[in-house]
């Protein structure tokens, strides 16, 4: 067997640069929630992630190190070792030399997508490494003739393990693992899968998480878990029955976005590279160990809705053991290549400087925007304030810091899309029992929204004139969010502090130009409909990278016929792009042709 050093030495040398890069505190989406019930030991969504959970506590509570850091730290630790399994299945399927495979391990670690999953909160890391780790033992039980239960007996508890912290990635895992090991079985074939389903059950023990938390009242426990129906509901994701995967017909319009935002990310070489070395060569015979997971992969990420946008985590989260995979496809090139080693340089190279962001202008280490923006948030409400939001970019923010770290309890922080499940009003009501009781048999989620707010004595403030005018409310405006009602008497609004706050947070990341011109939209779009068109170009213009200088002519009102500003189709949360010519189009509606050109023609 040719030496192991090249998975080692590729594993260190990535955990290095993935703990050096990695977030200190939250990113955008799901982080926010993963941490909350890692630090609390609680519940997540559904499937529940038991597992996964447990790592984040044992993480939050590393002595002498922050929780967050800590949990961030595990999908460092866990996609740099991703390269363990993977050199396993270089070494057996492939005979690359070890410098061929330390370069094509290292070429697939500094893809920019696994190393957006190595640097924050997200379960893909663990998921990815115990997946290709079944991958890997399945290879050796075949190549080594094992039918014994014990050899079995390993690759199921790999398999319920795995579904501990992923169902889809065991599934694609232990399929891939299972077809490639039948034919070696023969007769031992049922004693070798009852032993495997054994091992299964005994990984999926990790489940008794839930009776360990389903009375739990101090902490985040998603789903009724008090009975049998209760807890189907949960493990089939009831909660998420409106988002299926169904966009079929959308797959090769996705795909090809996906293609372009990979080449733009400068991963293209690895992913061509190596899908050449898999299907072109003698690792063809092999090709059902990729083409599973791969297929599994690109089902859950391309079939999502019919909005796609790469740079979420969840969908290259699906895609990395295929990307993984893709090293061995990588080194089986190299290998035939005439000077492997120059080569595998070449393409380590490319990959890690070509793109929008090379490796070396890469780092979360000082990025903080999520909760940054989570605690501004806190800090402004009223006293005993009820904030109501729906948007993920602040709505786990806001729960870590609120829920997790007990900041401003006086507050209720309500999340409007968990507003819908009946348990999530029981999780407010043990968190705050002088919240105003209301009939929760609803037709829709704003009926029993506006039931509370009816009931409510405290000031409100909601994230947005939309949200506001969807209850039946008119807003007025303040510097973070809309108030209603009472609260509007005595609101604070500080143009200069949000437009302080915006520019401070122009910071280079795959999300946040995103998240901070769908703020600057929220505000531009408040105002404007309140009149004040010179502050809407203010908000505008604060949410642009370098708009400090563009042109906003003093005391400006909206026309009375015009129409509300319309947001833009199809982008993540908001466009700086379309937030520039959108002020051009206000200025010019207004007789400003000289100022609407200077905010057209800036870069």
């Amino acid at each position: 067997m040719s030496p192991r050093w090249p998975g080692r030495l590729a594993a260190a040398a990535l955990l290095a640069w993935y703990g050096a890069t990695m977030a200190r505190g939250l990113m955008w989406f799901d982080a926010g929630e993963l941490a909350l019930v890692g630090s609390q030991f609680g519940l997540g969504h559904p499937p529940g992630q038991p597992l996964y959970t447990w790592m984040l506590a044992v993480c939050a509570r590393i002595p002498g190190v922050e929780p967050l850091v800590g949990m961030n730290l595990l999908s460092a630790l866990t996609v740099a070792a991703c390269a363990l399994p993977a050199d396993v299945l270089l070494r057996r399927l492939t005979d690359a030399s070890p410098g061929a495979r330390f370069l094509a391990l290292l070429s697939v670690g500094a893809v920019a997508p696994m190393w957006d999953q190595a640097t924050r909160i997200e379960l893909y890391g663990p998921a990815t490494l115990l997946s290709l780790s079944l991958v890997a033992g399945g290879v050796a039980a075949a190549q080594a003739e094992r039918r014994d239960a014990r050899a079995w007996g390993g690759l199921g508890l790999l398999a319920g393990l795995t579904a501990s912290v992923n169902p889809v990635f065991a599934l694609s895992a232990a399929g891939a693992a299972g077809l490639y090991c039948l034919p070696m079985l023969g007769r031992a074939a049922p004693r070798a899968v009852a032993a495997a389903a054994l091992g299964a059950l005994l990984g999926l023990g990790c489940y008794v998480h839930l009776w360990l938390v389903h009375d739990a009242t101090d902490r985040l426990v998603w789903g009724e878990l008090h009975s049998v129906d209760g807890v189907r509901a949960f493990l089939t994701g009831a909660d998420y029955a409106h988002t299926e995967h169904g966009a079929w017909r959308q797959v090769p319009e996705h795909l090809g976005q996906w293609l372009v935002w990979v080449a733009g990310q400068g991963a293209a070489p690895v992913v061509v590279l190596a899908l050449v070395g898999w299907v072109m060569g003698p690792l063809r015979r092999h090709l059902l160990l990729l083409a599973l997971p791969a297929l599994v992969g690109a089902a859950f990420t391309f079939t999502y809705g019919s909005a796609f946008f790469p740079e979420i985590p969840d969908y290259n989260g699906y895609l990395a053991p295929a990307f993984w995979l893709g090293a061995v496809g990588l080194g089986a090139l190299l290998h035939r290549a005439e000077r492997p080693l120059l080569w595998g340089t070449l393409v380590f190279g490319l990959t890690a400087a070509t793109g929008e962001r090379p490796i070396w202008s890469r780092s979360r280490a000082g990025v903080d925007v999520p909760g940054a923006l989570a605690r501004t948030w806190l800090e402004d409400l009223p006293s005993r304030a009820l904030l109501l939001v729906e948007s993920d970019h602040l709505v786990f923010p806001l729960m870590y810091f609120h829920e997790g770290e007990g900041m401003r309890e006086d507050t209720v922080v309500l999340n409007v899309g968990f507003a819908a499940s009946s348990w999530y009003w029981r999780h407010l009501y043990r968190r705050h029992p002088d919240l105003p009781r209301i009939a929760l048999p609803a037709p829709d989620t704003p009926t029993r929204l506006r039931r509370l707010l009816a009931a409510v004595d405290r000031p409100v403030v909601l994230e947005s004139d939309r949200l506001a005018v969807r209850l039946g409310f008119r807003p007025c405006s303040r510097t973070w969010g809309v108030a209603i009602g009472p609260t509007c008497s005595s609101v604070r609004d500080a143009p200069t502090v949000f437009a302080e706050r915006l520019r401070a947070w122009q910071v280079e990341d795959l999300v946040t130009p995103s998240v901070v011109a769908g703020l600057a939209f929220d505000r531009a779009g408040m105002l404007w409909a309140a009149g004040n068109a010179s502050g809407a170009l203010d908000a505008l213009r604060a949410g642009l990278p370098g708009g400090a200088d563009l042109p906003v002519p003093r005391g400006l009102a909206r026309p009375v016929d015009a129409s509300p500003l319309r947001p833009p189709d199809a982008v993540l949360v908001g466009d700086p792009l379309y937030n520039r010519l959108l002020g051009a189009e206000l200025l010019r509606r207004l007789g400003r042709a000289e100022e609407a050109a200077i905010w057209a023609a800036s870069p």
